[in-house]
């Protein structure tokens, strides 16, 4: 004996499948916004350690300066190689905090970012 759908005691054997199925679209969209929020963290987490590293590189340019200048005062500091790999490093590293810092203001201000939109004539 089938009941058709539209009964109330199909309703009432299915409430719990209706309850479910609410339940999970609901909890799908607050996981949608905190997998953005988490996103959110950790960027700005990186942008931290991407200038904790860069104060860092910065400390290795002065000790490299501070050496070539003591063994060597007549020694042109921009012909020494390693010296050349730590600005390259630092350019790398100032480049990636930028990148960082741009997806973290599009992402607390979107609608400062937005494309404007056409206007129509």
């Amino acid at each position: 004996m089938d009941q058709p759908k539209k009964s109330f005691r199909y309703k009432m054997q299915h409430l719990g499948d209706f309850f479910v199925d609410n339940v999970l679209s609901k909890i799908e969209k607050g996981f949608g916004s905190l997998k953005l929020s988490t996103r959110g963290i950790v960027v700005t987490y990186d942008i931290h350690e991407l200038r904790k590293s860069k104060r860092k590189m910065i400390s290795h340019i002065g000790q490299r300066l501070t050496e070539i200048k003591r063994t060597s005062p007549e020694f042109d500091i921009f012909q020494d190689p390693d010296l050349s790999k730590l600005f390259v490093k630092l350019d790398d590293i100032e480049s990636r905090i930028e990148l960082r810092l741009n997806e973290r203001e599009t992402r607390l201000y979107p609608r400062r970012y937005a494309q404007p939109s056409p206007v129509a004539i």
